[in-house]
């Protein structure tokens, strides 16, 4: 599976910013990194339509491969950090709420992520995988399995890691629990959950496109880097008008090992376009 990485490049003569010329590059320079992790983003995509706080969700709605459902009340899901994170909420004042944040896994594989609570009063979260599993276009029956119910209002952050068959359905459930009391003054006890998710990662799941770093500039010369995985081809693509034309080949190579790539390249004048590297693993 192809990952992309872009981001405008410009240069005046006042401000540097991202920019690249269309001058021949002149080095690359390989030597070790670290590879980072995926998150939200490729078969877990949680981006719909645009980021923001969706109240409401009914059951058929599709978030990129996520569905969000609701019970009663208002609880939402926060979209607005993602694809580095997801807010799972859920706010009650007489009775309790509940959201339910499930996907179905495309490989076997491990799912780990992280979280953090904060909240008010009654309340839990879990997470869950199993009860249903996907076969086909079929849905079938098998055993769920819960993880431990987290009663805390507020909690530092925690990670978890359990295993997944594939088309197994897993998620969250977070439900806050207000209440009403009418003694000896009427009143509605609020009950609040924010479950934020992070540094997830779901088998099959695709990382990030290269993160393209340490911008420098030296007369002539443009230096920056990104992080080159082993066995895959890389290819360094411009674009001198916006997204919606041709992209051009700048220059490719390809990786053995885990490397950082370092290009330099030559600048001329107040160039302005848009920049961007394409990886795909060697077969």
């Amino acid at each position: 599976m192809s990952r992309v990485s872009s981001f405008r490049l410009v240069f005046t003569s006042l401000k540097l910013d991202f920019v690249l010329s269309r001058a021949p590059l002149a080095g690359l320079i390989v030597m070790s990194a670290q590879t980072g992790r995926a998150q939200f983003t490729g078969d877990y995509a949680v981006t719909p339509p645009a980021p923001a706080l969706y109240e409401h969700v009914g059951e058929i709605r599709q978030f990129g491969q996520w569905f969000a459902h609701s019970g009663a009340g208002s609880p939402g899901l926060d979209t607005t950090q993602a694809p580095q994170s997801v807010g799972l909420i859920g706010a009650s004042c007489c009775r309790p709420d509940n959201l339910d944040f499930n996907t179905f896994a495309p490989a076997p594989g491990t799912v780990t992520f992280s979280y953090t609570i904060d909240g008010t009063n009654e309340g839990r979260f879990n997470w869950f995988h199993g009860g249903t599993r996907k076969i086909g276009t079929t849905l079938v029956n098998v055993p769920l399995i819960e993880g431990p119910t987290i009663t805390n209002a507020s909690q530092a952050a925690s990670t978890v890691s359990f295993n997944v068959e594939e088309g197994e359905e897993f998620g969250f459930n977070v439900r806050a629990s207000g209440n009403s009391v009418i003694f000896p003054v009427p009143i509605s006890v609020i009950a609040t959950r924010l479950v934020t998710i992070f540094d997830f990662h779901g088998p099959a799941s695709t990382a990030p496109g290269p993160l393209l770093e340490q911008l420098t500039r030296d007369g002539d010369n443009l230096r920056f880097q990104f992080q080159a995985e082993p066995a895959h081809a890389y290819t360094v693509e411009y674009n001198e008008e916006n997204l919606s034309t041709q992209w051009l080949s700048l220059t490719n190579f390809s990786t053995k090992t885990l490397s950082t790539a370092i290009i330099v390249d030559k600048i001329h004048g107040d160039d302005s376009r848009f920049y961007r590297v394409r990886g795909e693993p060697i077969r």
